[in-house]
Formats: C-alpha cells, sequence, structure tokens
C-alpha cells in the first residue's frame, strides 16, 4: 500500500516513502500535513467502526434466524445471501491486501540482503487466513489503524511519530474502503430487503389488528437491524470525508462535532430516501425499475458535468462514473475535487422532486391501502429537510 515520505521536518508531496524495518518502500500517497496529530476522538472512530461493522452482521443473521424459525424461508435466505456473499468478498480482498503488505515487507528484506524469515512468513499467512475464515478480516486495517494511532500518541521521537502515522492513516484508507463496499455491498441492500420485508407485514397486520401493539418479537429484532444497516451505510460515507480530511494539507482534520453532525446529515437523508425507495417497491414491485433507471441515467449526467475527474485512463473514468451513479441511487457521494455546495444541492433536488411525485400518486392511489401514509410521507420529508439543511451548513 502507498506510504508518504518524511524529508527532514516536513512532509514533501507526492514524493516516496518512510523507513519500515529498515527498509525503503518506494510508492506515492497523497500530500500529507506538515502538523500530524492524532485525537482521542480519531481513536474512539476506529473502534466504533470495529463494534458496529460487528454489530451489523450479527444482526442480520440474528434476524435471518427469527425469520427461519417462524417459517419465512425465504425471508431467510434472502437476508442470509445478502449478508454472506459480500462478506465471503470482502474477506478475500482483505486477505489479498495483507498477501501484498507482507509480500512488499519480504521484498524489501530481501532488497537490503537480508533472508525473510520464512516461518515467521508461514505463520503470519495463516494466522491473517484464520481472520478472514471467520470472515473478521476486514477488522483487522480498523486494529493496525488504532495500534499505530495510540502508539502515534505515546511516542516522543518525531521520526517514529511520522512513521505510526504513516502506518495509522494507510491502515486506515484500506479500512475506510473496505467498509465503503461493505456499506453499498451488504447494507443498503440489506435496507431494501428487510424494509420489503417489514412493510409487507405491517401493511397486513395495521389492516387485519388495526393497532401498531402486540407485534411479534422478530419486527423488533429487524427493525434494530436495519437501524444497524443504515448507520452502516452513513458511517460508511461519512469516514470517506474523516480520511480525506486527516491527510490533505489543503484540508482541516474534522473536529468531533462536525464528525457528529455529518453523520446526523446522512442519517437523515438516507433514511428518508430509502423510505421512499421501500414504500415503492413494497406498493408497485417491479413497475419501480423504469423510474430507478431514469434515475441513474439522470444522476450520470450530473455526474459527468459537474464531478468530471480529469483522469488519464478513460476507461477508469467512465467506470468510477457509473459507480457512482450506482451510489446515487441511495444517496449523492462526491468524488471529484472541488466545491461541492451545487453538486450536492443539484442531486438532492432530483431527490425531492422524485420524492414529492411518488408521494403524490401514492396518497392519491387508492388501491394502494397502506395505512399510516400521511405519517410516511411526513417522517420522509422532515428527515429530508434536516439532512439538506445540515449538509448545506457543513459543505
Amino acid at each position: 500500500m502507498p506510504v508518504p515520505v518524511a524529508n527532514g521536518n516536513e512532509w514533501v508531496p507526492g514524493t516516496i516513502a518512510i523507513k519500515e524495518d529498515g527498509g525503503v518502500a518506494g510508492e506515492q500517497l497523497d500530500r500529507i500535513p506538515r502538523h500530524l496529530f492524532v485525537r482521542r476522538f480519531d481513536l474512539f472512530c476506529f473502534c466504533f467502526a470495529m463494534v458496529t461493522y460487528c454489530f451489523d452482521i450479527i444482526s442480520d443473521v440474528i434476524t435471518a434466524a427469527f425469520h427461519y424459525y417462524d417459517d419465512r424461508a425465504v425471508a431467510c435466505l434472502f437476508i442470509l445471501l445478502l449478508s454472506v456473499v459480500p462478506s465471503v468478498v470482502l474477506n478475500a480482498v482483505s486477505f489479498a491486501w495483507i498477501c501484498d503488505d507482507n509480500y512488499s515487507k519480504a521484498k524489501a528484506v530481501k532488497s537490503r540482503g537480508n533472508q525473510p524469515n520464512g516461518e515467521d512468513e508461514r505463520e503470519s499467512y495463516f494466522n491473517h487466513a484464520l481472520l478472514c475464515i471467520f470472515q473478521i478480516g476486514p477488522l483487522w486495517w480498523y486494529y493496525k489503524a488504532l495500534v499505530h494511532g495510540i502508539h502515534f500518541r505515546m511516542e516522543s521521537d518525531p521520526i517514529k511519530r511520522r512513521k505510526h502515522f504513516c502506518r495509522m492513516i494507510e491502515a486506515e484508507r484500506d479500512a475506510t474502503l473496505l467498509r465503503f463496499f461493505e456499506g453499498f455491498l451488504e447494507s443498503a441492500p440489506q435496507l431494501i430487503i428487510q424494509g420489503n420485508i417489514l412493510s409487507e407485514y405491517l401493511w397486513w397486520h395495521f389492516n387485519e389488528a388495526n393497532s401498531i401493539f402486540e407485534l411479534p418479537r422478530w419486527v423488533y429484532v429487524q427493525l434494530i437491524s436495519m437501524a444497524l444497516s443504515l448507520l452502516s451505510v452513513c458511517w460508511s460515507i461519512s469516514i470517506q470525508h474523516r480520511s480525506l480530511r486527516m491527510v490533505r494539507p489543503d484540508k482541516v482534520n474534522m473536529h468531533p462535532h462536525e464528525s457528529v453532525l455529518q453523520l446526523i446529515w446522512r442519517f437523515s437523508t438516507v433514511a428518508s430516501r430509502f423510505i421512499v425507495i421501500v414504500l415503492s417497491v413494497s406498493s408497485y414491485e417491479f413497475k419501480v425499475v423504469p423510474p430507478l433507471v431514469l434515475h441513474f441515467l439522470v444522476s450520470m449526467a450530473h455526474i459527468k458535468a459537474l464531478q468530471a475527474l480529469n483522469i488519464p485512463s478513460r476507461g477508469l473514468e467512465e467506470g468510477l462514473t457509473l459507480i457512482n451513479a450506482a451510489i446515487h441511487t441511495f444517496t449523492p457521494f462526491n468524488m471529484a475535487d472541488g466545491p461541492t455546495r451545487w453538486r450536492y444541492a443539484a442531486a438532492y433536488t432530483v431527490e425531492a422532486i422524485e420524492a414529492i411525485l411518488f408521494f403524490t400518486f401514492w396518497m392519491r392511489d387508492n388501491s394502494i391501502q397502506f395505512p399510516y401514509k400521511k405519517e410516511a410521507a411526513v417522517l420522509s420529508g422532515v428527515l429530508f429537510v434536516i439532512g439538506t439543511y445540515l449538509s448545506m451548513i457543513h459543505i
């Protein structure tokens, strides 16, 4: 993985590496701030990320178990598939990155004329393989970031502090990318599937019992699971901003209250968007596909117009544009440098128009006998207003 360079008392933008175990890693990294610091809140964020990652997966498995024991095999199967398949993919990627790191270290040792310890190397591969087999490989990167962050705060020697800072942001970047993948490969689809299952059951329950009480236990378990999935999606986006601000000299590291406000912003807007998507899917099923395709095309046009990446590889730029347009199905996400206010304003305007059109048509459709229509529309609208207001303050 890329590593920045220390030169005297300053970090040199865009050049190469620092010493690790006596070797030199000659790779580039984004520019690093001249003044390095790690807050206690940064360490707390690493711990919080590990805890929420575990709870998100565990809650999905428990929810699937409740569905299985209540003879809802199809619901159990869908929830398990969306938990297991992304987890296997993420752990495979994590193990590949670990192998790449180990290979780079062994290569550095050989370049100095030393012979790497084969037994230690095999033990390292075995231990990391076990982590990935037990589906906790991504936590390794958070653990590395946490350890180097603690060492940075405890160390007094400037050279060693820089080394630990580099290792911390390197591990955090990998952890952040894995968490981002997890958010949109696992948590976002889980929200739609579990939300659809829950809305259909509540639809039937409210029409039969006309009460929000006397719900079975699995409903409360699934609500907790959905809340954790929603938190995971929002956290995966928020920490992208934190990671960039921590390593960019032209940015200021986010203060704790800014991180909290950004998380509330994302939580509110994403929750509002998922209410619209889940209600539209549960009400109209496959008829929602054309509007979603139209949203994807509009998002692509918006990204090309306002978020041009201007990178040498045309294929890579087109690929990233497609990925970002898919992410825009759930929430706006900015990948390009430069002012972001108008980019988010344009994306949220599209979401607002879609929500207004949906709720107007949905509430007038007498064939949809969903109870609490007004309450659902008001909740979605209030969340959206809160989130977009905070986004305009934060950006």
